[in-house]
């Protein structure tokens, strides 16, 4: 739910997708392999520390008893 309120709600880019439409505007001329990679790089990172944040901070809380279980 929160991944596609994210990507859907708040409209945010989604560097699959976005790199679908970017490769057809290089197919037609329109934009340069350059031109993707300096969107990419930024958006790949940002997407990684968004992943990291929201999936694996969110798992934690959420497991937050079972891991306090496993420690004792």
């Amino acid at each position: 739910m929160v991944g596609g309120l994210l990507l859907a709600g708040l409209q945010l880019m989604h560097s699959v997708l976005d790199s679908l439409l970017i490769f057809g505007t290089i197919t037609l001329g329109e934009a340069t392999p350059g031109e993707w990679v300096t969107w990419f790089v930024p958006t790949a990172v940002l997407n990684v520390i968004g992943g990291v944040l929201l999936i694996t901070v969110l798992r934690l809380i959420r497991s937050k008893e079972l891991i306090a279980k496993a420690r004792h």
